[in-house]
């Protein structure tokens, strides 16, 4: 396990966050755990009178003895979340200090391990311009062998979210979250790809990653720019004007994201590749909550 990634200040932090924020899911979800049911689950909610078939393992034997009648505890029914999770994997997603990809994988991780701490299920893919690896993972216990999927996970090549996107819904039942995590460069058409997903009932969350590089540049000067996906590269002399231009084509991209989502009623958060993995989860948590 890579330490950088890994460490045991990043393994004590996450302990603390579980614990602190513990069903934060069904805090994320707004109740999809909890259904308006009533069962034999984890929750205690009521008592009813006991009808033959019920099972004698949740009659209330002290109501028995003190009222000579028989009583079942009921229970809110609990459903486990299946929690998707798309890590972009492409080239673009190693630039900066610290990289996105490393910031990526580390959110992958907390959001992972906090499903498998609540007993959900979870599936991370990794997706370039097709679906990379993935796993399937359920219980406490897989926490260790989520960290070390995500250590040999390697950034490369280019992405087109849409077909992963079109590819995953011909694969899967759908319902549940979905959380996309991404630098959202060279993906065209956001909308279809999140429409792909709302139609497989799931909930969707992207977390929009960027480096402080993506949104300030320097006032002036000659710059060399290389795609990182595909190696172009670009001499600049920075003008005022090319600046000027610059903010205003980054400014129309970042509407046109935000615009899909609202379109598809996706929940958007911008994640800065320097933000602390425990500080992203909290903010997300303190958003409104997703609905049904």
């Amino acid at each position: 396990m890579s330490s950088a990634l890994f460490d045991a200040e990043y393994i004590t932090r996450l302990e603390r966050l579980s614990i602190a924020v513990k069903r934060s899911l069904s805090e994320l979800t707004a109740g999809i755990h909890a259904t308006s049911q009533r069962g034999f689950g984890i929750e205690f909610e009521d008592f009813r009178t006991y009808a033959p078939g019920d099972d004698l393992r949740y009659v209330d034997w002290n109501i028995y003895g003190r009222l000579d009648a028989l009583f079942t505890k009921q229970y809110r029914q609990e459903k486990q979340i299946h929690l998707t999770i798309l890590l972009d994997q492409s080239a673009s997603m190693a630039a900066g200090r610290p990289d996105k990809f490393h910031t990526g994988r580390r959110i992958a991780a907390a959001l992972g391990y906090i499903a498998l701490a609540s007993f959900d299920r979870i599936s991370l893919y990794l997706y370039g311009q097709t679906m990379g690896d993935h796993t399937h993972l359920s219980g406490k216990s897989m926490g260790p062998a989520l960290f070390r999927f995500l250590t040999n996970a390697k950034a490369g090549g280019g992405t087109d979210l849409s077909a992963v996107c079109s590819r995953l819904v011909r694969r899967t039942a759908g319902r549940g979250i979905a959380v996309v995590i991404s630098d959202c460069l060279a993906t065209p058409d956001f909308s279809t790809a999140l429409r792909n997903l709302k139609a497989q009932r799931y909930q969707v969350l992207l977390l929009h990653l960027t480096e402080a590089e993506d949104v300030h540049l320097p006032s002036d000067g000659a710059m060399r720019l290389t795609d990182a996906e595909t190696g172009a590269t670009l001499e600049v002399d920075l003008t005022p004007e090319i600046l000027r231009k610059y903010r205003q084509a980054e400014g129309a991209r970042h509407q046109k994201i935000l615009d899909a989502c609202r379109q598809q009623e996706v929940a958007y958060a911008h994640v800065a590749a320097d933000e602390p993995f425990d500080a992203v989860v909290l903010k997300l948590l303190q958003r409104r909550r997703l609905k049904r």
